[in-house]
Parts: C-alpha cells; structure tokens; sequence
C-alpha cells in the first residue's frame, strides 16, 4: 500500500513540474525569449514524446520567432501526433501548419475537428483560434466565435483570449472592436503587458503618438521586465531620439535573450545614431559568424539603409537586391520597400521598379501610407504618366482623414493634367465652396470650362467669367489681371459669338475702366453707341 501511494505521490510531483515546466516555457515565449523558452521546451519533448503540451508549445515557438520556422513546427508535431493520435491541442496545431501553407480545405477540417472535440478544455479552443488568427487564410469570424465559446468555460484565462479576440477584430480592421478586447484583457489581467503593447500598435496605425505611447509606456510600467514593450518604445524613439532610443534598448536587451536579434538591434542602433561605417562594419561581423544564417537578411538590408547614407547608392542597391531575391515577402517590411523604391529610382531606367516596390510599402505598411502615395506621385511624375498620377491623388484622399486645401489643389491639377476636364472641374468647384476666399476656385472653373469649349460656342466659361469678375471686385488691384482677362472675354464672347450689343456695350465700359489704353475695345464700343 505503501509503495502505491509512493508510486502516486511521484507520479503526482513529475505530472505537476511537467505542468509547471511547460507554464514557464509560455511565461518565456510570451516575453518573447524564444531561445530559452525553445531550450526548454525541447527538453520536455525530448524526455517525453507524449508530452502533447509540451510539443504544441514548442511548435508555437518555431512558428513565432523572427526567422519562423514552419517545417520544425510542422515535424515536432506530426511527431507529437503519433504518440497522442486524436489530441485536439495537437490537432489545432497542424489546422494552423496546414492554413501557412495554404492548404485551406485541410486547415478548416482540422480546426472544426479540434474544435468540436474541445469540449470543456478551453486552452484547444484558443489554439483553434490562434491557428486561424495568425495565417492569411483563416477564417477569423470563426475564431472569433471559438474564443467567444471559450470564455463561456470556467477554464479559460481570459486575459489570453481576449487579447487573442483583439487580434481577431485587428486582422478584420475592426479597431473599436480590439481596442474594447484589448481593454477587456487588461481587466481581467492588469498587469498584461501584451495588452497595452498591441492597444499601442492600434493607435500606431492611427498615427496617434500620445496615445500610442500611453500605452507603450504603460505595458512597462505594468511589468518592467517585458521586453517588447521596450522594443516598441526603441523603434518609435530610434527616429527622433537617438539618446532615448539607447535608453530603452539596453533595457530590451537586458530583459531579452542574448542571440542573434538582439545584436542586430545593437547594429540597428548604430546607423540610427549616424555612426554607417560602424554600422556595416558589425553588420558584417555578425554576418561571418553564427548570426549570418539566421538574420542575415535582416543584415543586408541594414547595409543598403547604412550604404545609402553614406551616398554610396551602388552598394546600397547590391544589397537590396540580394535581400530581396532571398526574403519571405511576409518579413518585408513597409520601410523596407521603401528604401529600396528610393535607392532603385536613382537609376536611369529602373523608375518601373521603383513604383512596384513603392505599391508593396503600401500594401504592406497601413502606417504609411500617405507617405508612400506622395512618393509614387513623384515617381509617375518623372515617368510623365499623368493618369497614374491623377488616380494616385484619388487614392491619397481615401487614406488621408483630413486633405487640406492644398491637397485638394493638387490633386485638380492633376486631372487638369491628365484632361480630365468635367472632373478637375467638379473638384475646383468643391474648392470654390469650401475656400471661397481664394482665386483659385474661380481661376480653374474657368480653365476648366475653356478647355471643354475652345471656340466659346457653348458658352461653358461664361458664368465662371461674371463670377470671376465679381470675386475680384473685393479688391480690384491685387486682382485686377484676373478682373481684366474676364471681362475682355466676356466681351470677345458677347460681341463675337452672342451679338448681344447691350452685353457687349455693358462688359466693354467695365472693361475699359481697368484697360483705358486699348484703342481697340474703345474704337468698339464708341461704335456699338452710335450703331
């Protein structure tokens, strides 16, 4: 009897440190310590293959690290599977390898599997939803209702499945939605870190700096040991503040695991300091040793950011284009595309490259967007494509909240340019209407409606002369070229094409108030009085 309840009481300790192992290996990743926390974790598997625990977790490891590794993923738990033939936690696993690598069919049965085999465990509802949240190809309203089912259990943690339920709404761009979900995680949990960090990047999107940092700040202050929450506040300070932006990378570093990442953060910081040369220099280093498999991408494309600053653009462009033939397009950043769009367009010829890099930045960066529309407007500038030009000015007023007059003066003269005439004038007219201050409205109207009548026969440009002319009368010396031009052809048109003799005796006596020397119009009037 004795030796029964020796044997449970050990049994009991080993179920309970493997339990609290695998606790602290989550602890690890959610600080995003992946090497220790994959140290860990490949202990367990290794000294019990049917750890299922243990195995979806270092899978969720490998597939969230900077350089993910889906194929380590995909063999630990194929492996795992064998030994727990029919576990849910394993079964959502593979649903998510399957819906990576776009097997969409295969990944929406393995998840409605898991699933609905979940029963009471809410940690395999979560897993499902993770699996569908983190792949283009998941189905993000059922992962929404996964998470909903699960917070109905007594067995979830909630800080996780709301945080994992912002994410949702985020890939649904339903920010109302994950900013409450976020929010929700912190009350169930104040001191998650990871739920300020990802309220932060909501109001990063929305280039919202006092709030983004609010909250940046606050996932800190909460836990002062979280690391990407020092991250964030590195990225955003390193610049504007190189000082500052030391500041909070020796506490990302100090609170991170020391590999690869974070000596490229160290690099990172030399260039954002101004020290190239320094920069290529340790960029390199780390490129010959150890570090060059697994972020030597990341290390060319700090060198083509490092060359460029140095003007030395042929080295910049080498290393853009060996970054790009050899990165997953999913790690290509928004600033990346960028740099390369701004290194490619200094040479002859290459403008075409220039602007599809340009269009991924967009596509791949909400951020900044605006930035990179003004840039291909220059691009289709140079290439002299005024009708890429016009249609990306359309596309700067669905991003940009609020156009300023500017803008909107812009973007009229685009289609001007482009001959889009019955449009460019709709939108001076909007201009008129919001800025009726300013000539320009009246200016354009005017250009607009000549263009779309050339011999005055319809008279389109008529009425957008009398209102020129009465614009300028608010002040008929700063206006009066503007106040001359449309009452000489008011009268051009009135004479020549209407024959109107009172139109054309009334805008002549105008005209010649402000043009007393044309001989000409005062031989044609005299003439019209005594006809």
């Amino acid at each position: 009897m004795k030796k029964g309840i020796i044997l449970l009481a050990i049994c009991g300790s080993f179920l309970a440190a493997r339990a609290q192992s695998v606790e602290q290996a989550q602890k690890l990743l959610y600080y995003e310590r992946f090497k220790s926390g994959i140290a860990m974790l490949e202990g367990l598997v290794n000294a019990d293959g049917k750890n299922a625990e243990a195995a979806y977790w270092l899978a969720q490891a490998y597939l969230s690290m900077p350089k993910q590794d889906v194929a380590k993923a995909k063999s630990v738990l194929n492996q795992a599977i064998q030994a727990n033939a029919g576990n849910g936690l394993l079964t959502a696993g593979l649903a998510q390898i399957d819906l990576l690598e776009n097997r969409t069919d295969d990944g929406n049965a393995k998840s409605n599997t898991a699933a609905a085999a979940a029963g009471k465990d809410a940690n395999i509802l979560l897993a499902v939803a993770k699996a569908n949240i983190e792949s283009k190809a998941g189905n993000y309203n059922f992962a929404i209702e996964t998470i909903n089912k699960a917070l109905t259990l007594k067995s979830v943690n909630k800080a996780n499945a709301y945080v994992l339920l912002g994410n949702a709404y985020r890939k649904l761009i339903d920010g109302g939605n994950s900013d409450k979900n976020y929010r929700n995680a912190i009350v169930a949990d104040p001191k998650n870190a990871l739920a300020y960090v990802r309220l932060g990047k909501i109001y990063q999107t929305q280039r919202n700096d006092d709030v983004m940092l609010e909250n940046y700040n606050k996932a800190v202050e909460v836990d002062p040991t979280f690391g990407p929450g020092y991250l964030e506040l590195y990225n955003h300070y390193s610049y504007r503040d190189v000082n500052k932006a030391k500041e909070y990378l020796d506490k990302y570093i100090a609170n991170s695991d020391a590999d690869c990442n974070t000596d490229l953060f160290a690099a990172d910081y030399l260039f954002r300091s101004g020290k190239y040369a320094e920069a290529i220099s340790r960029s390199n280093e780390l490129a010959a040793g150890n570090c060059g498999r697994e972020i030597g991408n990341r290390l060319k494309i700090l060198n083509a950011y490092s060359y460029e600053r140095l003007g030395d653009s042929v080295n910049s462009k080498k290393n853009i284009d060996e970054f790009m033939q050899v990165e997953d397009p999913a790690k290509i950043t928004g600033p990346d595309y960028e740099i390369a769009a701004k290194v490619t367009a200094k040479f002859p010829g290459s403008e075409a490259k220039a602007i599809e890099y340009i269009n991924k930045a967009y596509e791949s960066d909400s951020v900044g967007r605006l930035g990179y529309l003004m840039q291909l407007v220059d691009l289709y500038k140079r290439t002299g494509n005024t009708a890429e030009v016009a249609a990306t000015w359309d596309r700067i007023f669905t991003v940009k909240p609020r156009p300023s007059n500017l803008d909107l003066y812009n973007r009229a003269m685009a289609h001007m340019g482009n001959k889009n005439y019955v449009f460019a004038d709709s939108l001076w007219q909007t201009y008129k209407e919001k800025y009726p201050d300013q000539v320009y409205g009246y200016t354009y109207r005017i250009k607009c409606n000549e263009a779309l009548d050339t011999s005055m026969a319809l008279g389109l440009a008529v009425p957008h002369y009398e209102n020129m002319v009465t614009f300028a009368q608010r002040d008929t010396v700063k206006y009066k070229p503007q106040m001359v031009s449309a009452l000489y052809k008011l009268v051009v048109y009135y004479v020549n094409i209407k024959k109107d003799k009172p139109k054309s005796i009334e805008y002549l006596t105008q005209y010649l108030l402000f043009d007393p020397t044309n001989e000409e119009a005062r031989k044609t009037l005299q003439k019209m009085k005594a006809g």
